[in-house]
């Protein structure tokens, strides 16, 4: 399990990045790298603090529904308007 917010190694962090592994068998669906979905994990509470809540997995991860390539509405709106650079450039000729 990682979280990265160090900006020495992540120029963009603007959030945590979480990261963790669990068993295959826990997930038990086909799945590719770059697919997205959900991941159901039952979790007890062992701490709160001011800004922060620590969990404990406290049971089986389940898979819910399936895995899929992340739909392109999506990807928009993650990346963000991106201008065109050629044709600002064709303006200005």
């Amino acid at each position: 399990m990682a979280t990265n917010m160090d900006i020495n190694k992540n120029k963009d962090a603007v959030t945590p990045v979480f990261e963790f592994s669990i068993p295959r068998s826990e997930v038990d669906v086909d799945i590719a790298v770059g697919e997205f979905g959900e991941v159901c994990i039952p979790v007890e509470v062992v701490e709160v603090g001011k800004d922060t809540i620590t969990f404990r997995k406290r049971g089986k991860a389940e898979a819910e529904g399936s895995f899929h390539q992340e739909p392109l509405e999506v990807m928009k709106e993650r990346i963000g308007e991106v201008e065109d650079e050629e044709e600002d450039f064709k303006k200005e000729d």
